[in-house]
């Protein structure tokens, strides 16, 4: 069944069928996890490449298991500043480029989220998608869990700054 689910496209390669790009990353401390996806008309998607930042080489790891962390890559200003400058980095590769489709044309990602949830991570990734060169694009991120019998999203208070669509 998953075997099934693949795109059969070389890493990073937009399926002609593809009109828009999108990208996340998510903030767990030691490194950044990131993935480019491309969506069609039909509510279908791809996954064009995904990865870490710093690059862990390896292609399976857990969180605990990282070794070439953000603060080693970036030294000497403790994990904000290496955040920053591994955030930056890291936007540059993805969004600072173009993606190539199958019949030749390109794209480039429209959207890209930054998770803002990790531990006191908050502050940090409000101020670099605020001053990052690519603010007109790139927002922060807040994901929430919740339970069957909860209230449904459509019922939640609305806080001013938050874009809520349909359902």
């Amino acid at each position: 069944l998953v075997l099934a689910k693949l795109n059969r496209h070389p890493r990073g390669i937009v399926p002609v069928e593809d009109t828009v790009l999108t990208a996340f990353s998510d903030v767990q401390g030691p490194a950044l996890y990131w993935m480019v996806c491309a969506w069609n008309q039909a509510f279908g998607g791809d996954i064009l490449e995904y990865g870490t930042w710093p690059d862990q080489g390896l292609g399976y790891f857990t969180v605990r298991e990282i070794e070439k962390t953000l603060e080693k890559a970036y030294p000497g200003g403790g994990w904000e500043a290496a955040f920053h400058a591994g955030a930056a980095a890291m936007c540059r590769h993805i969004l600072g480029r173009e993606y190539v489709r199958d019949n030749g044309t390109v794209a480039r990602v429209e959207q890209m989220l930054m998770d803002a949830n990790w531990g006191d991570s908050t502050p940090s990734v409000y101020s670099f998608c605020r001053r990052s060169e690519f603010a007109s694009i790139l927002l922060p991120s807040h994901g929430r869990g919740f339970r069957a019998g909860e209230r449904g999203m459509a019922e939640w208070k609305k806080n001013p700054g938050d874009r809520i669509g349909t359902g």
